[in-house]
């Protein structure tokens, strides 16, 4: 993420194609996080022996109004979210942003501009859905296996992941909002477009986030991974072995 925002900032015309990478990332990353987990439990087998367990002994999903009410019903949903997150979306990636390169490098009338920036955003909305849904569902996945995964300290791993994605989505369409409806102004250079100009900052403040974060990632990520069930008071004893 960092590295394609600063792309950005060093050449703002890399911001629009950037998007593909970025959304790839975000839905692979979400994926990682998901096979961790259930390389860590012993695989999909052992995993939903676990979850249906919970299920039969009167456990809730997070979210039972939406989910399945078997174990594999529940994990073939959470997999299908992901790969709709990662594949279907991306696609929907790629069409918005033949949208946004027609609107920025050609000459369109007001009427062809106001048409193309609706379906822009109407197809923003269904990424942001995808989005949405694959994130809900690694969520409900972690929070029912989540007494198994405090050796595995999950919880800041998924909010740093969360968070990460959060600030490119959450921040980019507001950054899109306020340039679109003239709430901030920002005038154009020698060298920039008002619109560069203005991505140009929405990326300098996700890579300086970034920077902070980055510590917290490092505190999430070096701490030791035992294996499940082991008390985490031997997590001092186990302090440096392999």
């Amino acid at each position: 993420y960092a590295v394609i925002m600063w792309l950005s900032v060093v050449l703002p015309g890399f911001f629009l194609p950037g998007q593909i990478p970025i959304a790839i990332a975000e839905g692979y990353s979400f994926f990682c996080f998901f096979s961790t987990i259930v390389n860590y439990l012993g695989g999909p087998t052992k995993v939903i022996d676990i979850i249906q367990n919970k299920m039969n002994n009167g456990r809730q999903l997070l979210f039972p109004c939406c989910c399945p009410t078997d174990a594999r019903s529940f994990y073939e949903r959470t997999l299908r979210a992901l790969y709709h997150f990662i594949v279907t979306r991306t696609g929907f990636v790629c069409i918005l942003l033949i949208f946004q390169l027609i609107m920025k490098y050609s000459d369109l009338s007001k009427k062809q501009h106001a048409a193309l920036f609706g379906m822009a955003i109407m197809f923003q909305c269904i990424s942001l859905g995808f989005l949405v849904n694959g994130f809900g569902s690694l969520v409900t996945f972690f929070e029912i296996l989540r007494d198994e995964l405090a050796n595995l300290w999950g919880i800041p791993k998924i909010a740093l992941l969360k968070f990460c994605v959060g600030l490119i989505v959450i921040q980019g369409l507001i950054e899109q909002f306020l340039f679109a409806s003239n709430t901030v102004t920002v005038k154009a250079s020698d060298n920039y477009s008002a619109e560069d100009r203005a991505q140009m900052i929405y990326c300098f403040l996700v890579v300086a986030e970034y920077f902070v974060l980055s510590y917290a990632y490092y505190w999430a990520y070096s701490k030791d991974i035992l294996p499940p069930g082991v008390p985490l008071l031997q997590n001092d004893e186990t302090e440096g072995q392999d």
